[in-house]
């Protein structure tokens, strides 16, 4: 039975979950594996499914780019010094 949803929410979708078992899941290629598999069997493309994850699979996360250095920032306290607050 074909879906009547937008495809760009089914793209979405599929994005967001390949994103979330790239980032969160220790075992990354079994998560990703069992997410193929769930997404294929609720009708989603498998070339949708395949490209999402090549996409993530090519992508440098921003903690391979960024030093490990934290910076520290202290913001005045402002008394309210306004009477009708």
């Amino acid at each position: 039975m074909p879906s009547h949803t937008i495809i760009q929410y089914k793209k979405s979708a599929i994005n967001s979950l390949v994103h979330r078992a790239s980032t969160i899941s220790d075992k990354e290629s079994t998560e990703l594996n069992h997410l193929k598999t769930a997404l294929q069997k609720n009708g989603h493309d498998k070339k949708d499914i395949t490209k999402t994850i090549n996409k993530h699979a090519n992508k440098t996360t921003v903690s391979d780019t960024q030093s490990d250095e934290r910076l520290l920032s202290i913001l005045p306290y402002q008394r309210n010094n306004r009477s009708d607050w």
